[in-house]
């Protein structure tokens, strides 16, 4: 079966709206003289349209992705829509637990914006918890990032102790490396153009270099 109008929602969703459903009963209806007359065409009327929705529930449109759950079967005369819901009370429900939609040409349009409305806000949902998910995320990155920079700080903080050591193994103290090195230096009576003093980094005002 092929749709009468097909419905282009945002996301590519469709909505299926069909038409087809017979008014031949309701145009006897409309025009029959007598009561009993009525009566009979109104009882049909009710059958063609729950013959029709019989139809549109066994062959779906599954052709069409997207689309939704239900089909709209629009009756495209008010007069004939309330003429089958006044045949058979329980038309609409039956329609509806087989997923078609009973649809008259006053509440077609409000029905489409309800749809977009519900849409859009499932949307901003889905929005809302994407946003949610990354906030979430990124907090615990953050999180990782500060845990990893604290470490490093403490590693730091190590190597910083660890240089002071060896600094102050080199001149800090009696005896010590570079007070041995310059009196080294004096008993050789070795004379470079560059000593220690010019040589070293910033290693403290307290090393003599030999001095006594």
């Amino acid at each position: 079966m092929r749709p009468d109008a097909l419905i282009v929602y945002p996301d590519n969703r469709h909505v299926i709206v069909d038409a087809k459903v017979s008014l031949n009963a309701f145009i006897r209806y409309a025009e029959a003289e007598d009561e009993a007359t009525q009566e009979a065409e109104l009882l049909a009327h009710a059958r063609a349209v729950k013959n029709h929705i019989e139809q549109l529930h066994v062959k779906a449109y599954d052709d069409y992705d997207k689309s939704m759950d239900f089909v709209m079967m629009f009756v495209p005369n008010e007069a004939a829509y309330f003429a089958a819901l006044k045949g058979d009370a329980n038309l609409w429900e039956y329609a509806y637990d087989r997923r078609i939609l009973l649809i008259s040409p006053t509440n077609l349009i409000a029905a489409l914006k309800l749809l977009s409305d519900l849409w859009k806000r499932e949307r901003n949902d889905r929005n809302s918890m994407e946003i949610a998910d990354r906030a979430i995320k990124m907090y615990d990155k953050l999180v990782s990032f500060v845990e990893n920079l604290d470490a490093v700080g403490k590693h730091l903080d190590n190597a910083r102790g660890k240089y002071d050591d060896a600094v102050k193994q080199l001149h800090t103290g009696k005896d010590n490396f570079f007070s041995q090195a310059g009196k080294m230096k004096s008993l050789l009576n070795y004379n470079k153009p560059k000593d220690f003093q010019q040589a070293k980094l910033d290693l403290g005002e307290d090393n003599d270099l030999g001095q006594d």
